[in-house]
């Protein structure tokens, strides 16, 4: 039914354009008739008229005999413009008739050019001679020539008038020829379409019975019609009109325009196209309505306009507000007359969605084959009915061939490897051959530069009448999966065999924690079996629960939430760490041991947790050794330390001996031999006074070792807690005189670390020496500042104390600071003995010292206690 019913829109949509086309043929024909007709009247009258000019010209000769000299001026003057317009007349109607070729009234025309020449040349000579007897001689022969040219043009003009007759009966003709054909037409669509569906649906549907009808009415219309097209002839402005209706009607984007491209007409289709409807655009120029349109076009409408067509079949049109419109268009003159051209047709269909359909398909494609490419994917076809194979331009790809390469069907199996991948190929297209069946292989490929390439044949068969008439499928280089799976078998061998090593426990869990894997040496280690744990239970088992509880509270504090249960295990694991730390697994019976223990997260492709790796290993003999290790480690460092402090002493001492000592020692042996050579008694009193300043340097370095010795074999009694500021208000009560004298200012900050449990002794001795420095090597272009403060640096105290004074060049002295009698400025009090006190009485109690100082700018000395 359906297809009856697409079969009876296709017949009379042929009707309708045949109808169409007569109608356009006709309304054609009818202007050119009209514009024929217009130009044969015009010629008539004008042929007419060269009868009437003659006897104007004759008549104003005899006018010009008869009247005085002033009238005879003004008459020669009309008569030279009588016979200026009688010879442009004939010179237009000989031009014509060459046009239109009737030999007749060519002939009549060469037999009236003799009388036509006589009447000319006498006419020219009564005006040169007017006075003359000639004249009134030339005026008889004039009137003579008069009658004869009289008698010749009325016989063009009815020659004339018979050729327009001619033509006239000759449209009539063709017009009773074009109704026959329409009449014929119409009852040939009547038997053709109308009588066969009116039979197969009249019991079927009433309304089809009306359908007919109506279309009997309106052929009875088209008939109407056909004879109202008759009339035409004499109503051009009617023609014209039903000319625009046409064009409106149209199913197409069609539009006329005059020479200075207004709109005359234009079809609905064309306003929808153009999003033209509901506005008034006849009348209005093309180009006002679409003031994008480029100069290139407006050319090609100019050419149109002289005649040329100009067509495209597909191209952008850039709207003004920015959419593209693609379009088809025939552009071409229409002709009021026979080579004069009216103005302009414009047939027009956007092809926008055709093209976007076609460039979405194009894209597509190109999609496909880069996806193709890509994942190594070809096509091939094999023609048993032509016996032919056709390959895709990846399949010629993976078969190392050049893409102009033309295989057959023996030659594409030869490509396979000889032997089992050629055998089981030829079996399978044999077998979908036969019977039918698809096959889906995995061989092997031999290309055409020797490579040997794993692949994939995917192919099914096409039947026609029970034979095989096509086989086709795709085709795959699957080498690299094929070889990735073969390592990953290998990996996967390798990995079970690690996996199942006996000293190495490997547990697997899912993302929630539940047992996947038990491997034999976890078995081995905590007792149970692999059916007890998968799926049953999870790692917070083999755990000591007490560091479970004590690792949850720390990764809590760490993360800054609550951390429990199996999370606890896998915590850092889930932020990207591979932790490895000591812990304790607790066996099936009970008992614990110590363990070292890797926990890795799995992650998919998508970078998704999807499980956890634990591993462990039993480091109870490892821990014993290395308790044993530590243990003899710590007595050593002990001993070290000890031995290292007396190997200082005796440096020192070796130091002092060399040379604090040997100078006293020297002066002493030089003062002695000069107090013996001495011959007065007041010589030798002055000898003994340097003894004395001698003797008192000498005592004064033997007590500074001996307090060094006490400061070390002392250094672990008498530890008290105490407050900073007491310590530092002790020494500005000390200091107070010089603080005073040098208008030294003093602020201080302990609020971070407010007190220390430490040897009170040491402590003020440390604040004393660091600030006396501190007001002793002040600057003389400032005022002292001392800056005090304590923080706490992860439970140890750091004390740090600023000046703003001379500042050391410890590029230059760094490496003798805190040395004995070492000293880095003239002045009169320096003696190199504080720091060295301070920096022993610091490392006696465990701290250290530094210092940051800049020359001019002033020092920090940095003690960590």
């Amino acid at each position: 039914m359906n297809k009856l019913n697409k079969l009876f829109k296709n017949r009379y949509l042929i009707f309708l354009i045949t109808i169409i086309i007569l109608l356009a043929l006709m309304l054609l024909l009818v202007q050119n008739s009209i514009s024929l007709q217009k130009s044969d009247a015009h010629i008539i009258n004008v042929s007419g008229k060269q009868r009437m000019l003659s006897q104007r010209i004759t008549k104003l000769n005899n006018i010009i005999k008869t009247t005085n000299n002033i009238d005879s001026k003004i008459d020669v003057n009309k008569l030279k413009l009588l016979i200026k317009e009688w010879e442009e007349a004939t010179n237009y109607l000989i031009l014509k008739n060459e046009k239109y070729g009737n030999k007749t009234i060519d002939s009549l025309f060469k037999e009236i050019k003799p009388y036509q020449n006589k009447i000319l040349e006498y006419s020219k000579s009564i005006i040169n001679t007017i006075e003359s007897d000639k004249s009134v001689k030339d005026l008889k022969d004039l009137e003579a020539l008069d009658l004869a040219f009289l008698s010749t043009m009325d016989t063009i003009v009815n020659e004339y008038q018979k050729s327009a007759e001619k033509k006239l009966q000759k449209l009539e003709n063709i017009l009773y020829l074009l109704a026959l054909i329409v009449v014929l037409i119409l009852i040939f669509q009547f038997i053709y379409i109308i009588k066969p569906v009116y039979k197969l649906y009249f019991q079927k549907n009433l309304d089809l019975q009306k359908t007919n009808r109506e279309l009997v009415r309106s052929q009875e219309k088209v008939r109407n019609n056909l004879k109202e097209l008759k009339l035409l002839k004499n109503k051009i402005e009617k023609g014209a009109e039903l000319g625009k209706i046409f064009i409106e009607q149209a199913p197409n984007a069609i539009a006329m325009f005059d020479k200075d491209m207004k709109y005359i007409a234009a079809s609905h289709r064309w306003k929808e196209d153009y999003k033209l409807t509901g506005q008034e655009i006849i009348g209005r120029s093309h180009y006002e309505i679409f003031p994008e349109i480029g100069d290139d076009w407006k050319e090609h409408h100019k050419a149109c306009l002289k005649g040329a067509i100009n067509k495209c079949d597909e191209a952008p049109f850039k709207r003004a507000d920015g959419t593209t419109q693609w379009l088809t268009w025939d552009v071409r003159p229409w002709y009021i007359s026979k080579g004069k051209i009216g103005g302009l047709l414009m047939y027009t269909a956007d092809i926008t969605t055709i093209k976007e359909k076609d460039q979405e398909r194009l894209r597509i494609e190109k999609i496909l084959y880069k996806t193709n490419q890509i994942a190594r994917i070809g096509t091939w076809e094999v023609n048993l009915v032509e016996n032919k194979v056709n390959w895709s331009r990846v399949t010629r790809e993976i078969h190392d061939v050049p893409d102009d390469f033309i295989p057959n069907l023996n030659t594409a199996i030869e490509f396979y490897k000889e032997g089992e991948s050629r055998i089981k190929i030829q079996k399978a297209i044999n077998t979908a051959i036969e019977k039918g069946k698809p096959f889906d292989i995995e061989l092997e490929l031999v290309t055409a530069k020797g490579n040997v390439v794993w692949t994939r044949a995917i192919g099914q068969a096409e039947f026609e009448n029970g034979k095989c008439i096509l086989l086709n499928g795709v085709f795959q280089d699957i080498n690299k999966v094929k070889l990735a799976k073969e390592t990953l078998n290998t990996v996967n061998e390798e990995l079970n065999a690690i996996l199942n090593s006996g000293p190495i426990s490997i547990i697997g869990t899912d993302k929630n924690g539940l047992i996947t894997h038990f491997n034999k040496g976890a078995e081995s280690m905590l007792h149970y079996s692999s059916n007890e744990m998968i799926g049953l239970k999870t790692p917070e088992i083999i755990h000591l629960k007490e560091e479970t509880l004590k690792r949850g509270e720390a990764l809590s504090k760490k993360y800054n939430k609550e951390i429990i249960g199996f999370d606890v295990l896998v915590a850092n694991a889930k932020q990207g760490e591979s932790e490895s730390r000591e812990c304790t697994y607790v066996r099936k019976d009970g008992t614990t041991f110590p363990v070292l223990s890797v926990t890795t997260a799995i992650k998919n492709n998508k970078d998704e947790i999807t499980g956890f790796i634990k591993m462990a290993t039993d480091i109870s003999e490892s821990v014993k050794n290395q308790k044993i290790i530590i243990d003899a480690k710590n007595n050593l460092e002990i001993l070290t330390r000890k031995l290292t402090s007396q190997n200082n002493q005796l440096a020192n001492f070796a130091h002092i001996t060399s040379h604090n000592l040997r100078a006293p020692v020297s002066n002493l042996n030089s003062l002695l031999q000069i107090y013996e050579m001495a011959e007065s008694d007041e010589e030798r009193s002055m000898l003994f006074e340097k003894f004395e300043k001698v003797i008192d340097h000498l005592t004064s370095t033997l007590n500074t070792l001996v307090d060094a010795i006490r400061i070390r074999d002392d250094s672990s009694k008498n530890i008290e807690k105490i407050l900073f500021k007491d310590i530092l208000n002790k020494t500005m009560e000390i200091l107070t005189g010089q603080i005073i004298e040098t208008e030294t200012n003093i602020t201080s900050n302990f609020t971070n670390a407010p007190s220390i449990s430490y040897n009170k002794t040491y402590l003020e001795s440390i604040f004393l020496n660091l600030i006396t420095n501190s007001i002793k090597y002040r600057s003389t272009e400032r005022a002292p500042k001392i800056t005090i403060e304590t923080t706490n640096l992860n439970g140890r105290i750091q004390l740090s104390i600023t000046d703003n004074g001379l500042g050391i060049d410890l590029n230059k002295h760094g490496h003798k600071l805190f040395g004995l009698n070492k000293t880095f400025h003239r002045h009169a009090e320096a003696k190199g003995v504080g720091l060295y006190l301070t920096k022993v009485q610091i490392e006696s109690m465990g701290g250290t010292i530094s210092a940051v100082s800049k020359v001019n700018e002033g020092t920090t000395f940095t003690i960590l206690f």
